[in-house]
């Protein structure tokens, strides 16, 4: 895994590559979408991906299908998405929206030309999405006839942030509530104007193109498989331990073993 904060180098050839993510209702979708306009980027929207696996599997309620997953510890999709989102980000001007692709790249030492996080007041996010929604106008009080929606809107928007931290947990070990540990900047729109947010991720971007273009390979000397996200199952040989994940690293955390010989996979 890469250092916090060292700066690594994207190839000039493939331009930028803006990482955006934010939690429900933080705005930014809205961020992403003006910053790939403005830049003439590629955009790979990762919660769009899902939802086309959901309608394909025959999903109509999308949080039904995300808890389904949940429960059945299931990760296929995950690494589905994951790993297109890698193979994306070796192409030229792209930005990617994913709650989890800033983590991801440090995991992978993929150079971003610049990694942010998106935040607002939960009470300020729900606003949003009643608003998006059509059900509230944005800034309007909540009345009792709208009670219940905003409290649902609220719960929804809590939960699905609750199952998708404990999924990243579990497929990367991300601290989902700690994106200062995988993000270049943090940003809490709550007391902004959409077009404040969006001058400040774009003065940020500036800064940090010429910093981040150098003439080192995007993918470090690595195949495409390298890069990808796989789900590894190993023995430890020594003392017996059993893994089960995405690490890469083949060194077991109980007794301390590095003996490639002394690991047996596990179909």
């Amino acid at each position: 895994m890469s250092e916090k904060g060292v700066i690594q180098k994207r190839s000039p050839e493939l331009g930028l590559l803006v990482v955006i993510g934010g939690p429900g209702g933080s705005g930014s979708s809205t961020i992403s979408k003006m910053v790939t306009e403005k830049y003439g980027l590629t955009r790979h929207y990762a919660g769009g991906m899902f939802r086309q696996i959901a309608k394909e599997e025959g999903h109509e309620d999308f949080r039904k299908f995300v808890e389904e997953i949940e429960k059945k510890k299931g990760k296929d999709y995950d690494l589905e998405v994951d790993n297109r989102l890698i193979r994306e980000s070796q192409m030229p001007n792209i930005m990617i929206e994913a709650k989890a692709f800033a983590a991801l790249a440090i995991i992978k030492n993929i150079p971003c030309t610049i990694k942010i996080w998106i935040t607002a007041d939960i009470d300020i996010r729900t606003r949003r999405v009643l608003s998006r929604e059509g059900i509230l106008k944005y800034g309007d009080p909540i009345t009792d006839v709208l009670k219940k929606q905003y409290e649902d809107a609220k719960f929804e928007i809590l939960s699905r942030q609750e199952i998708l931290g404990k999924r990243l947990n579990f497929l990367y070990g991300i601290e989902y509530g700690k994106q200062e540990l995988y993000n270049d900047l943090i940003i809490d729109s709550s007391k902004q104007t959409v077009e404040e947010t969006f001058s400040l991720v774009c003065t940020e971007i500036e800064k940090r193109k010429e910093k981040t273009n150098g003439n080192v390979s995007i993918k470090n000397g690595e195949k495409m498989e390298d890069l990808e996200v796989n789900w590894r199952r190993w023995k430890c040989l020594v003392c017996g331990y059993m893994y089960e994940g995405t690490d890469t690293s083949m060194k077991c955390p109980k007794c301390g073993n590095e003996d490639m010989s002394k690991f047996q996979d596990i179909d």
